[in-house]
């Protein structure tokens, strides 16, 4: 209970937008509190190094592992959680920075694009449309997080391998999330492409055109690589 107390505060912490100068403020370090930080931080690798020095117990793999899982499955919640707000749309359009910087964080993103293209957890799809608009939502940070992690484009660009049929919704949230991140970094996502076009033509939207979706992408994707070819 303490913890879902905990994972719902910081939902409404990161969701709502009403205290985001006084957060801002409130999170914006002084001179000293800098200094303060890098002395502790200093003092912390310091301690560190010493234990490792004096034969410290290194951390238990399994352990880790678990921790992680527990921390990338909380997150998950969390995404949903906010996914499922009636004033996302909203908060998206009055750009709420703090909504869009928990969004940018690695495991955070991740999740935001499976809901997008669908995932084992939302079989009907009930958060696809939601994560869609936010990742389209044309912010830079979130723009430069997504083409910038490798994990996430290979999960991304992946999807036009899964078999058909493909669902036709997914298929429009897919087309319309490259055709966003096509036109904000274009020459990052050709190259991402282009790193992978032994499978995403053969092997992905060719078996998939019967989807108008997909056909249109192939065409915008001629027009933007003429374009930054000519630049």
């Amino acid at each position: 209970a303490e913890r879902e107390g905990r994972v719902g505060d910081q939902e409404r912490s990161i969701f709502h937008s009403s205290d985001r100068q006084a957060s801002q403020d409130r999170t914006r370090p002084s001179a000293g509190d800098g200094r303060a930080a890098s002395s502790q931080r200093q003092g912390d690798v310091s301690e560190e190094s010493d234990a490792t020095a004096s034969g410290g117990t290194s951390v238990d793999p399994v352990r880790q592992f678990q921790a992680d899982e527990q921390q990338q499955s909380r997150i998950r919640r969390t995404v949903r959680t906010i996914l499922a707000e009636d004033d996302l749309i909203p908060e998206c359009k009055a750009m709420n920075l703090r909504l869009f910087e928990y969004f940018s964080q690695p495991t955070a993103l991740r999740s935001l694009v499976q809901f997008a293209i669908g995932c084992d957890d939302d079989e009907e799809h009930k958060y696809a449309g939601m994560a869609t608009e936010v990742l389209c939502s044309d912010v830079e940070r979130l723009n430069e997080a997504f083409i910038s992690n490798v994990d996430v484009l290979e999960l991304f660009l992946g999807f036009v391998r899964r078999k058909p049929p493909l669902a036709a919704d997914l298929v429009s949230n897919f087309a319309k999330i490259f055709l966003c991140m096509l036109r904000a970094k274009s020459e990052e996502l050709l190259s991402a492409v282009d790193e992978h076009k032994s499978w995403f033509f053969s092997q992905g939207i060719l078996q998939h055109l019967q989807h108008s979706a997909f056909s249109n992408l192939i065409i915008e994707l001629l027009i933007q690589n003429e374009i930054v070819i000519s630049r």
